[in-house]
């Protein structure tokens, strides 16, 4: 008996699998949506230089490399780079 492919796309594997790859683009598209969201906020955080909100994005274990001027480890140390560096805030 021959396999109707018209109907191929209904069988549950491939609803399954094209399931889990519309999952994974959602997630993909997601991700991007929340990093968009991060980087407004710290643009904008920067731009009225709210230091202790910008620090807030900033993972406890977080790094900040600036040439000529250093690196600086941990939330702490982020704001002292913030305050110190940049000023003003």
């Amino acid at each position: 008996m021959k396999r109707d492919k018209s109907k191929a796309h209904l069988q549950p594997d491939s609803v399954d699998q094209r399931l889990k790859a519309l999952e994974a683009r959602l997630a993909t598209l997601e991700d991007g949506e929340k990093i968009k969201k991060l980087m407004r906020a710290y643009g904008y955080y920067l731009d009225k230089q709210l230091w202790d909100q910008i620090v807030d994005l900033f993972s406890d274990d977080c790094s900040i490399e600036v040439s000529g001027r250093g690196v600086y480890l941990g939330k702490k140390r982020a704001n002292t780079f913030f305050r110190s560096v940049l000023g003003g805030g």
